[in-house]
Protein backbone atom coordinates (compact mmCIF):
# COMPACT_ATOMS: atom_id res chain seq x y z
CA UNK A 1 0.00 0.00 0.00
CA UNK A 2 1.30 3.46 -0.96
CA UNK A 3 -0.03 6.71 0.51
CA UNK A 4 0.32 10.34 -0.60
CA UNK A 5 -0.04 13.11 2.00
CA UNK A 6 -0.63 16.82 1.33
CA UNK A 7 -0.26 19.32 4.18
CA UNK A 8 -0.06 23.10 4.01
CA UNK A 9 2.41 23.54 6.87
CA UNK A 10 3.28 20.74 9.29
CA UNK A 11 0.76 20.03 12.08
CA UNK A 12 0.48 16.37 13.14
CA UNK A 13 0.74 15.29 9.50
CA UNK A 14 4.53 15.06 9.63
CA UNK A 15 4.22 12.52 12.44
CA UNK A 16 1.72 10.59 10.33
CA UNK A 17 4.15 10.67 7.40
CA UNK A 18 6.99 9.50 9.64
CA UNK A 19 5.07 6.48 10.89
CA UNK A 20 3.83 5.59 7.41
CA UNK A 21 7.40 5.88 6.16
CA UNK A 22 8.57 3.52 8.91
CA UNK A 23 5.95 1.04 7.69
CA UNK A 24 7.18 1.49 4.08
CA UNK A 25 3.77 2.90 3.13
CA UNK A 26 4.62 6.55 2.41
CA UNK A 27 4.67 7.29 -1.30
CA UNK A 28 5.23 11.05 -0.98
CA UNK A 29 4.48 14.08 1.16
CA UNK A 30 3.55 17.42 -0.38
CA UNK A 31 4.16 20.37 1.95
CA UNK A 32 5.13 24.02 2.20
CA UNK A 33 8.10 23.19 4.43
CA UNK A 34 11.58 22.98 2.85
CA UNK A 35 12.95 19.53 2.15
CA UNK A 36 15.78 19.83 4.66
CA UNK A 37 13.23 20.41 7.44
CA UNK A 38 11.00 17.49 6.42
CA UNK A 39 14.06 15.21 6.42
CA UNK A 40 14.28 15.68 10.20
CA UNK A 41 11.31 13.26 10.36
CA UNK A 42 13.38 10.57 8.60
CA UNK A 43 11.78 11.13 5.19
CA UNK A 44 14.12 11.07 2.17
CA UNK A 45 14.26 13.81 -0.46
CA UNK A 46 12.74 11.68 -3.19
CA UNK A 47 9.52 11.37 -1.15
CA UNK A 48 9.13 15.14 -0.63
CA UNK A 49 7.49 17.76 -2.86
CA UNK A 50 8.11 21.19 -1.32
CA UNK A 51 6.21 24.41 -2.15
CA UNK A 52 8.24 26.75 0.05
CA UNK A 53 7.10 30.13 -1.28
CA UNK A 54 3.61 29.54 0.15
CA UNK A 55 5.09 29.08 3.63
CA UNK A 56 6.86 32.42 3.18
CA UNK A 57 3.56 34.09 2.18
CA UNK A 58 1.83 32.67 5.26
CA UNK A 59 4.49 33.96 7.63
CA UNK A 60 4.14 37.46 6.20
CA UNK A 61 0.40 37.60 6.92
CA UNK A 62 0.93 39.44 10.22
CA UNK A 63 1.92 42.48 8.18
CA UNK A 64 -1.33 42.45 6.20
CA UNK A 65 -4.38 44.53 7.21
CA UNK A 66 -6.56 42.54 9.61
CA UNK A 67 -9.65 42.90 7.42
CA UNK A 68 -8.08 41.06 4.46
CA UNK A 69 -6.68 38.17 6.52
CA UNK A 70 -9.66 35.81 5.88
CA UNK A 71 -9.44 36.44 2.11
CA UNK A 72 -5.68 35.93 2.19
CA UNK A 73 -6.06 32.65 4.09
CA UNK A 74 -8.53 31.38 1.51
CA UNK A 75 -6.37 32.28 -1.47
CA UNK A 76 -3.13 30.81 -0.14
CA UNK A 77 -4.93 27.54 0.66
CA UNK A 78 -6.42 27.44 -2.83
CA UNK A 79 -2.98 28.10 -4.34
CA UNK A 80 -1.36 25.34 -2.32
CA UNK A 81 -4.14 22.96 -3.30
CA UNK A 82 -3.89 23.73 -7.03
CA UNK A 83 -0.14 23.17 -7.02
CA UNK A 84 -0.19 20.09 -4.81
CA UNK A 85 -2.87 18.46 -7.00
CA UNK A 86 -0.28 18.33 -9.79
CA UNK A 87 1.91 16.10 -7.64
CA UNK A 88 -0.75 13.45 -6.95
CA UNK A 89 0.72 10.25 -8.37
CA UNK A 90 -1.00 7.42 -10.21
CA UNK A 91 1.01 4.96 -8.12
CA UNK A 92 -0.69 5.88 -4.82
CA UNK A 93 -3.48 3.76 -3.31
CA UNK A 94 -4.63 6.38 -0.77
CA UNK A 95 -4.49 10.16 -0.66
CA UNK A 96 -4.70 12.06 2.67
CA UNK A 97 -5.19 15.83 2.60
CA UNK A 98 -5.49 18.40 5.37
CA UNK A 99 -8.95 19.96 5.67
CA UNK A 100 -9.56 23.25 3.76
CA UNK A 101 -6.36 22.65 1.78
CA UNK A 102 -7.15 19.69 -0.46
CA UNK A 103 -10.36 20.08 -2.52
CA UNK A 104 -8.69 20.02 -5.94
CA UNK A 105 -6.30 17.31 -4.77
CA UNK A 106 -9.19 15.12 -3.60
CA UNK A 107 -10.83 15.44 -7.01
CA UNK A 108 -7.57 14.68 -8.81
CA UNK A 109 -6.99 11.59 -6.65
CA UNK A 110 -10.53 10.33 -7.19
CA UNK A 111 -10.10 10.72 -10.97
CA UNK A 112 -7.09 8.40 -10.62
CA UNK A 113 -9.22 5.86 -8.65
CA UNK A 114 -7.32 6.60 -5.44
CA UNK A 115 -9.14 6.28 -2.09
CA UNK A 116 -9.37 9.71 -0.48
CA UNK A 117 -9.28 10.84 3.15
CA UNK A 118 -9.66 14.38 4.44
CA UNK A 119 -7.87 14.90 7.75
CA UNK A 120 -9.87 17.11 10.14
CA UNK A 121 -8.06 17.92 13.37
CA UNK A 122 -10.83 20.29 14.45
CA UNK A 123 -14.59 20.10 14.76
CA UNK A 124 -17.03 20.61 11.87
CA UNK A 125 -16.41 24.06 10.38
CA UNK A 126 -19.98 25.24 11.11
CA UNK A 127 -19.65 24.17 14.74
CA UNK A 128 -16.44 26.18 15.03
CA UNK A 129 -18.09 29.25 13.53
CA UNK A 130 -20.94 29.06 16.04
CA UNK A 131 -18.69 28.62 19.07
CA UNK A 132 -16.17 31.33 18.21
CA UNK A 133 -18.64 33.99 17.08
CA UNK A 134 -20.61 33.48 20.31
CA UNK A 135 -17.50 33.84 22.49
CA UNK A 136 -16.19 36.95 20.75
CA UNK A 137 -19.61 38.60 21.04
CA UNK A 138 -19.80 37.70 24.72
CA UNK A 139 -16.42 39.34 25.35
CA UNK A 140 -17.21 42.42 23.28
CA UNK A 141 -14.25 41.82 20.98
CA UNK A 142 -14.40 42.25 17.22
CA UNK A 143 -14.71 38.88 15.52
CA UNK A 144 -13.08 38.52 12.11
CA UNK A 145 -15.09 35.62 10.69
CA UNK A 146 -13.75 32.77 8.62
CA UNK A 147 -14.15 33.64 4.95
CA UNK A 148 -17.37 32.13 3.61
CA UNK A 149 -15.36 30.66 0.72
CA UNK A 150 -13.24 28.73 3.21
CA UNK A 151 -16.34 27.37 4.93
CA UNK A 152 -17.78 26.29 1.57
CA UNK A 153 -14.44 24.67 0.67
CA UNK A 154 -14.38 22.66 3.91
CA UNK A 155 -17.96 21.43 3.46
CA UNK A 156 -17.30 20.47 -0.16
CA UNK A 157 -14.24 18.50 0.96
CA UNK A 158 -16.33 16.61 3.54
CA UNK A 159 -18.63 15.57 0.71
CA UNK A 160 -15.94 14.81 -1.87
CA UNK A 161 -13.72 12.59 0.30
CA UNK A 162 -14.35 8.87 0.72
CA UNK A 163 -13.54 9.16 4.42
CA UNK A 164 -13.08 11.86 7.07
CA UNK A 165 -10.39 11.23 9.69
CA UNK A 166 -10.94 12.85 13.10
CA UNK A 167 -8.97 12.62 16.38
CA UNK A 168 -11.77 12.29 18.95
CA UNK A 169 -15.38 11.30 19.58
CA UNK A 170 -16.20 14.94 20.31
CA UNK A 171 -15.16 15.88 16.77
CA UNK A 172 -17.07 12.92 15.37
CA UNK A 173 -20.25 14.06 17.16
CA UNK A 174 -20.07 17.52 15.61
CA UNK A 175 -19.85 16.00 12.13
CA UNK A 176 -22.77 13.68 12.79
CA UNK A 177 -24.76 16.63 14.19
CA UNK A 178 -24.30 18.39 10.87
CA UNK A 179 -25.50 15.44 8.84
CA UNK A 180 -22.32 13.52 7.97
CA UNK A 181 -22.77 9.74 7.80
CA UNK A 182 -21.08 8.19 10.86
CA UNK A 183 -19.82 5.31 8.70
CA UNK A 184 -17.76 7.78 6.68
CA UNK A 185 -15.83 8.95 9.76
CA UNK A 186 -12.59 7.36 11.01
CA UNK A 187 -11.79 8.19 14.64
CA UNK A 188 -8.02 8.00 15.03
CA UNK A 189 -6.60 9.71 18.17
CA UNK A 190 -3.12 11.22 17.87
CA UNK A 191 -0.07 9.67 19.47
CA UNK A 192 3.25 11.06 20.71
CA UNK A 193 6.86 10.07 20.12
CA UNK A 194 8.07 9.45 23.67
CA UNK A 195 11.70 9.89 22.65
CA UNK A 196 10.96 13.62 22.48
CA UNK A 197 8.58 13.95 25.44
CA UNK A 198 9.71 12.68 28.83
CA UNK A 199 9.89 13.95 32.39
CA UNK A 200 12.87 15.64 34.00
CA UNK A 201 13.13 16.70 37.65
CA UNK A 202 11.26 19.82 38.70
CA UNK A 203 13.78 22.39 39.92
CA UNK A 204 11.66 24.18 42.57
CA UNK A 205 8.57 23.89 44.79
CA UNK A 206 6.56 26.62 43.06
CA UNK A 207 2.99 25.77 42.04
CA UNK A 208 3.24 26.47 38.33
CA UNK A 209 0.35 26.41 35.86
CA UNK A 210 1.49 25.91 32.26
CA UNK A 211 -0.65 26.85 29.26
CA UNK A 212 0.70 26.06 25.80
CA UNK A 213 -0.60 27.47 22.50
CA UNK A 214 -1.71 30.83 21.17
CA UNK A 215 -2.78 33.21 23.95
CA UNK A 216 -6.15 34.07 22.45
CA UNK A 217 -9.89 34.15 23.01
CA UNK A 218 -10.53 30.93 21.13
CA UNK A 219 -7.94 29.27 23.39
CA UNK A 220 -9.88 30.56 26.41
CA UNK A 221 -6.82 32.31 27.84
CA UNK A 222 -8.98 35.15 29.20
CA UNK A 223 -10.72 32.76 31.61
CA UNK A 224 -7.42 31.35 32.83
CA UNK A 225 -5.90 34.81 33.39
CA UNK A 226 -8.96 35.96 35.33
CA UNK A 227 -9.07 32.79 37.45
CA UNK A 228 -5.38 32.95 38.35
CA UNK A 229 -5.72 36.65 39.24
CA UNK A 230 -8.69 36.02 41.53
CA UNK A 231 -7.17 32.98 43.23
CA UNK A 232 -4.01 34.99 44.07
CA UNK A 233 -2.24 31.87 45.38
CA UNK A 234 1.03 32.08 47.29
CA UNK A 235 4.19 30.66 45.73
CA UNK A 236 2.54 30.23 42.35
CA UNK A 237 2.85 31.42 38.76
CA UNK A 238 1.06 31.12 35.44
CA UNK A 239 3.27 30.56 32.39
CA UNK A 240 2.01 30.89 28.83
CA UNK A 241 3.99 29.32 26.00
CA UNK A 242 2.86 30.92 22.76
CA UNK A 243 2.15 34.13 20.89
CA UNK A 244 -0.06 36.72 22.60
CA UNK A 245 -2.81 37.87 20.25
CA UNK A 246 -3.80 41.55 20.21
CA UNK A 247 -7.33 40.72 21.37
CA UNK A 248 -5.91 39.56 24.72
CA UNK A 249 -4.28 42.84 25.75
CA UNK A 250 -7.46 44.20 27.35
CA UNK A 251 -7.64 41.14 29.64
CA UNK A 252 -3.93 41.16 30.43
CA UNK A 253 -4.13 44.83 31.41
CA UNK A 254 -7.30 44.29 33.46
CA UNK A 255 -5.92 41.32 35.42
CA UNK A 256 -2.33 42.40 35.90
CA UNK A 257 -0.40 40.02 38.12
CA UNK A 258 3.32 39.92 38.82
CA UNK A 259 3.37 36.13 38.53
CA UNK A 260 1.82 35.81 35.07
CA UNK A 261 4.47 35.29 32.40
CA UNK A 262 4.53 34.81 28.66
CA UNK A 263 7.51 32.77 27.53
CA UNK A 264 6.72 33.23 23.84
CA UNK A 265 6.99 30.56 21.18
CA UNK A 266 9.23 27.60 22.00
CA UNK A 267 10.50 24.84 19.67
CA UNK A 268 8.58 21.60 20.01
CA UNK A 269 11.80 19.78 20.91
CA UNK A 270 12.12 21.95 24.04
CA UNK A 271 8.55 21.68 25.32
CA UNK A 272 9.28 18.72 27.61
CA UNK A 273 11.51 21.01 29.69
CA UNK A 274 8.67 23.46 30.35
CA UNK A 275 6.06 20.75 30.93
CA UNK A 276 8.38 19.15 33.49
CA UNK A 277 8.61 22.41 35.46
CA UNK A 278 4.83 22.70 35.65
CA UNK A 279 2.61 21.45 38.44
CA UNK A 280 -0.25 21.14 36.00
CA UNK A 281 -1.15 21.83 32.39
CA UNK A 282 -4.32 23.87 31.86
CA UNK A 283 -6.26 23.89 28.59
CA UNK A 284 -9.21 26.26 28.41
CA UNK A 285 -9.96 26.17 24.66
CA UNK A 286 -13.46 27.06 23.51
CA UNK A 287 -13.22 24.12 21.13
CA UNK A 288 -10.63 21.44 20.40
CA UNK A 289 -10.22 18.35 18.31
CA UNK A 290 -7.52 16.63 20.33
CA UNK A 291 -4.79 19.11 21.27
CA UNK A 292 -1.47 17.32 20.79
CA UNK A 293 -0.07 19.12 23.80
CA UNK A 294 -2.32 16.98 26.04
CA UNK A 295 -0.64 13.62 25.30
CA UNK A 296 2.71 15.39 24.99
CA UNK A 297 2.42 16.76 28.53
CA UNK A 298 1.03 13.47 29.84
Amino acid sequence: MKIDIAVNGRFHMFDLAKELNNKKCLNKIITTYPKWKVQEWGIVKDEINSIVFIEVLKRLKKYYPKKITPFFMLKQKELFDRISSRYISNSADIFVGLSTNCLYSLKKAKSNNITTIVECGSTHVLHQKKVFSREYKKCGVEYVPTHKGLISRAIEEYSAADYISVPSKHVMRTFVDYGVDKNKIICNPYGVDLSGFYNIDKSDDKFRVVACGAVSLFRGAHYLIEAFYKLNMKNSELCFIGEIREEMLVFINKYKHKNIYDLGHKPQNDLYKYYSQGSLLCITSMDEGLALLIPQAM
